[in-house]
């Protein structure tokens, strides 16, 4: 009987690495978002420009930032979009990132939606964030 527990728990353990070393799950990728996408404000301060207000959103490559705060990509996930149901032809990004404002460092998991023209970032707290593409 014991034997027959001991071979039970080796084949799961045996069948669970083979399943995971075939069928990799979410693997990480380069967060390689195409492009600088803002507000008004954010694509200047992105350009190196002075904003009139302080504020201004924006995303790049480089990361997330804001007005006092700024978010670096730690490990992101690429998927098309008509691979989990959001529109054809778009992007999308599972992406965790290490942000530090006002002296405070955080994780964010953020999802990200990437077109041709727009960027929409949801962090599951807040309305989303929409940002168009800098010129």
């Amino acid at each position: 009987m014991i034997l027959r527990q001991l071979f039970h728990a080796f084949w799961i353990f045996f069948a669970t690495s083979l399943w995971m070393t075939v069928l990799p799950a979410h693997s990480e990728v380069k967060f390689d978002i195409k492009g600088i996408y803002g507000d008004e404000s954010g694509c200047k301060i992105a350009r190196g420009q002075k904003s009139k207000g302080e504020m201004g959103v924006s995303i790049s490559p480089k990361g997330y930032r804001g007005h006092e705060w700024q978010c670096k990509v730690v490990w992101s996930h690429r998927e098309a979009g008509e691979n989990v149901g959001a529109y054809h032809s778009s992007t999308v990004w599972s992406v965790i990132t290490l942000c530090a404002g006002e002296g405070e460092a955080y994780s964010r998991l953020l999802s990200i939606q990437q077109d041709e023209q727009t960027v929409i970032i949801h962090d599951g707290t807040s309305d989303p964030v929409i940002l168009k593409r800098c010129k």
